[in-house]
Formats: structure tokens, sequence, C-alpha cells
């Protein structure tokens, strides 16, 4: 039996991530939280992606932003 690799990540996903995983044959753990939980996650996120935009070329930002934008309005779409 191959010896599987744990990894922990214990921040917030979006964009339908577990499913991506789970679609190249790994397995996940997710949970979703109560609203104690949340807010604090929120914020955790907000700082992340804030370093992020600070310590990124200013071109890079906007294509971020731009793809983020469209392929999120784009799965909307497709989804009705």
């Amino acid at each position: 039996m191959p010896h599987e690799q744990k990894i922990v990540y214990s921040k917030l996903v979006r964009d339908r991530i577990p499913e991506i995983i789970t679609a190249n044959g790994q397995t996940t753990r997710v949970r979703v939280l109560d609203d104690q939980d949340l807010l604090p996650a929120l914020i955790a996120k907000l700082h992340e992606e804030a370093e992020e935009v600070v310590s990124a070329e200013p071109r890079t930002v906007i294509v971020t932003w731009i793809e983020r934008t469209y392929h999120r309005r784009r799965r909307r779409s497709l989804t009705g």
C-alpha cells in the first residue's frame, strides 16, 4: 500500500477546490464553519489576500483580479 502524504490547510477554500482535488484522485476532508468560527476565518483570509496584493507586482494583481472575476461570472452564467 503506498504511503499517502497528509497535507493540512487550515484556511478557507473557494471555487470548488475540494471537488477539483477529488477529481484528481486525492481525498479531502472539509468542515463547514459555524457562525462563531466564520468571521475570524474571513478576516484571516482578507489579511492573506491583502498581503498578496501588497507584495505582488501591480500588473499581476490586475491580471489575477480580472481572471478571478471573469471565471466567477462565467461559471455563474453556465450554472444558471
